[in-house]
């Protein structure tokens, strides 16, 4: 067997369902992106040494059964373009990297115990409000590029903030922007 795997990268594999893994103990990157046929996140509770998970470009419709994967680092759960709510992520909190950009995510949220997270990307989907963030305080990039975000606020919190992309916005109002001390004094 291939208990000693450390990385799985099954590219463009017509994989169904996510199954047969529990024996990849020691698993630490696990990328089945891009396919369009896994449905569900499902059978990944005993890569408990896993780190990154992709699962971008596929039919995927709801954030569930990752509460084992407690090392998990980075998640990529983009261009799924069917999730519509951020949730079941409370016990992920090492994971340092979260894309969940070209969703049908309206609102942020569910995100307060993500405390060790440091970029959030959520560009692509239908955003129209920034909130939600007050308690990722170690977060340095964010990106909501192409959203429906009108005005920049409820960024106070974000102290390390360095990088914020909002291109493709509806931005009439960059006034708060003074709000985040990094860019006012740079």
């Amino acid at each position: 067997m291939l208990t000693d795997l450390k990385e799985l990268i099954p590219s463009h594999a017509s994989i169904e369902k996510i199954e047969n893994l529990h024996h990849l103990i020691n698993l630490v990157h696990l990328d089945l992106s891009p396919n369009e046929k896994i449905k569900k996140i499902e059978n990944l509770s005993m890569l408990i040494n896993l780190k990154e998970l992709e699962l971008s470009d596929t039919i995927i419709k709801k954030i569930e059964n990752l509460d084992k994967l407690i090392n998990l680092e980075s998640l990529d759960l983009s261009c799924n373009e069917k999730i519509k709510k951020i949730k079941n992520l409370d016990t992920l909190i090492n994971l340092s990297f979260l894309n969940l950009s070209f969703n049908e995510i309206r609102k942020i949220e569910n995100l307060d115990a993500l405390v060790n997270l440091k970029t959030l990307v959520l560009s692509g989907c239908c955003i129209t409000e920034i909130n939600g963030l007050s308690k990722l305080t170690v977060l340095n990039k964010l990106n909501f590029a192409y959203n429906w975000i009108n005005k920049i606020q409820n960024l106070s919190a974000l102290a390390d903030l360095t990088e914020l992309d909002l291109q493709e916005n509806e931005m009439l109002d960059i006034t708060m922007i003074s709000e985040l001390k990094k860019f006012a004094s740079s």
